[in-house]
């Protein structure tokens, strides 16, 4: 993902439903599997539709003015939806 931002790790986001406070009282996520992406293409090779499993951007969106969702998770989601909307606007 190097359209806008430039995003070479796969970090997963996770909703909030997997988020959960430690007795040290830090927000750890409980995520199941790696974040994974898909797409399907037309005959040309270009990207017509975009697949994240393991990863929800939306929550991270919803949430990003929760103080307990993670500021760095919001912010990847933001930076991720970026990068597909200039790709779908220059593609």
């Amino acid at each position: 993902m190097h359209v806008f931002f430039d995003l070479d790790e796969r970090t997963a986001i996770p909703g909030e439903r997997h988020l959960r406070m430690t007795r040290g009282q830090q927000i750890v996520a409980q995520m199941e599997g790696p974040p994974r992406w898909r797409g399907i293409y037309d005959d040309r090779g270009h990207l017509m539709v975009a697949i994240n499993f393991n990863i929800d951007m939306g929550d991270s969106w919803e949430h990003a003015d929760d103080p307990i969702y993670p500021v760095p998770m919001t912010a990847l989601g933001y930076k991720l939806g970026i990068n597909y909307i200039i790709y779908a606007m220059t593609h």
